[in-house]
């Protein structure tokens, strides 16, 4: 836990008040160090997302570290000014940076992601509801339009009626899709398109098809890959009325082996039809 969360007491819970992206920062990049020294994580392959205070801190650090190969902001402060005008919480900055904008404006610069924004180099997935007046949509906007002009790459989803954190289950799901196609894409290098493009349902008749997972296993059984593993979870299903049985093409044109396997349990003929 870095200084200014829960867990180790009042004055441990306050410690970074009047310095946001001190030594908060500090903690959480000492917590990843760890993670690498343990073996736990790969350094050539880290990412960061967080929420609201998490989302500030996700944009704090790409502007300040370019170690992060891929990032994920939802609902996360940008700029303190733009928050504190714009937020139904507007005391939130004056507790936590001891002043006013006009008190200390050089602070509410300094603490802003946005003021660092040229620095950021990390492909971030930005995520914000169009109802959230905690931290104001305007966050996100202006990350957007300044990534954008610095030609970054940079993904802005905005979700209707969702306000600070979604709760629509179609939202739900689409937060997540979103999160998994990104840092497979960035993180994992599996390529943009390839992973976005599986995350979209396909219909043909009554049967509609999605891939629900892209993963890239480092071997199978201990067996390593001539280049690579490529592991495609589909899910399909009926979606209207229908007395047809379904099959599915598999079109190989880049060599190497596929294997189709349904899921134990499951009922319904499968059938397929490779093509090298």
């Amino acid at each position: 836990n870095f200084r200014g969360s829960s867990a180790y007491g009042h004055e441990f819970g306050i410690a970074n008040r009047g310095d946001l992206g001190g030594q908060d920062a500090e903690d959480i990049l000492a917590g990843v160090d760890l993670a690498i020294a343990q073996g736990w994580a790969d350094p050539e392959r880290l990412a960061v997302m967080g929420e609201s205070y998490g989302g500030y801190m996700t944009n704090w650090l790409i502007a300040r570290t370019k170690r992060f190969r891929a990032a994920a902001s939802l609902f996360g402060i940008f700029n303190f000014i733009t928050d504190y005008s714009n937020s139904e919480i507007s005391s939130w900055e004056k507790d936590y940076l001891g002043k006013y904008y006009w008190e200390d404006l050089d602070l509410y610069l300094d603490r802003s992601p946005a003021k660092h924004a040229a620095d950021i180099h990390t492909p971030v997935l930005i995520l914000h509801g169009d109802a959230d007046h905690n931290t104001f949509i305007s966050n996100s906007q202006e990350m957007y339009r300044a990534l954008r002009t610095l030609g970054r790459t940079v993904r802005f989803v905005r979700f209707p009626r969702e306000g600070h954190g979604f709760v629509e289950p179609n939202h739900v799901r689409a937060q997540y899709e979103e999160i998994l196609a990104w840092l497979e894409a960035h993180a994992l290098g599996l390529g943009p398109s390839r992973v976005r493009a599986a995350m979209e349902p396909v219909r043909s008749g009554a049967w509609e098809l999605r891939v629900a997972e892209v993963r890239a296993p480092e071997h199978y059984g201990g067996v390593s890959p001539k280049a690579r593993f490529l592991e495609v979870e589909m899910l399909v299903r009926a979606v209207a009325p229908t007395t047809e049985r379904f099959g599915l093409l598999l079109l190989n044109n880049a060599g190497g082996d596929i294997w189709l396997e349904a899921m134990p349990g499951e009922t319904g003929a499968l059938g397929a039809h490779h093509c090298p």
